[in-house]
């Protein structure tokens, strides 16, 4: 944790299991959410939002399409390992910032929080990757109906 908090050097953090009620303090800039169950709510809230979990071999990532459909500019780690096309994907499209580490992460997020511009255009590039591989479900079933129906089973 410490690893995590130490890349916001210079901005005024708040740990999320250290507030005694929801939302951060008007007085801070970074919340570093390390509850549980809280992420859709500040995802909706956040600038940037960093999957803490891509940092550590053993987690292997979060999903990064949860912030990236909202907008929010994505920095993740090494580790996303449980998410290969989800960021693949995203940098693809330079929807997101992968970096190797926690130099690089303070590095990107003083960059970052110093250019509003730069976290939109990472934002709606985001947005546009989610958006262009909606409906996958669909396109699927209709296939699998398709061949049913061709092979006679339906």
């Amino acid at each position: 944790m410490n690893e995590v908090l130490d890349a916001f050097s210079g901005e005024t953090c708040l740990r999320r299991s250290m507030t005694g009620k929801p939302g951060p303090k008007p007085d801070s800039r970074v919340l570093v959410l390390d509850t549980m169950g809280e992420l859709a709510l500040f995802y909706a809230l956040a600038e940037v939002a960093v999957i803490g979990g891509s940092f550590f071999p053993g987690v292997e990532g979060h999903n990064p399409l949860e912030p990236a459909a909202l907008g929010v500019t994505t920095v993740y780690g090494p580790y996303m390992g449980n998410f290969p096309e989800a960021s693949g994907a995203l940098l693809e499209k330079e929807g997101a910032v992968q970096v190797s580490g926690s130099e690089e992460l303070t590095e990107t997020l003083s960059t970052l929080m110093g250019d509003t511009q730069a976290r939109r255009a990472f934002g709606n590039r985001a947005r546009r990757a989610v958006l262009a591989h909606q409906g996958a479900v669909a396109a699927n079933i209709a296939l699998v109906e398709r061949c049913l129906s061709e092979a006679g089973l339906q």
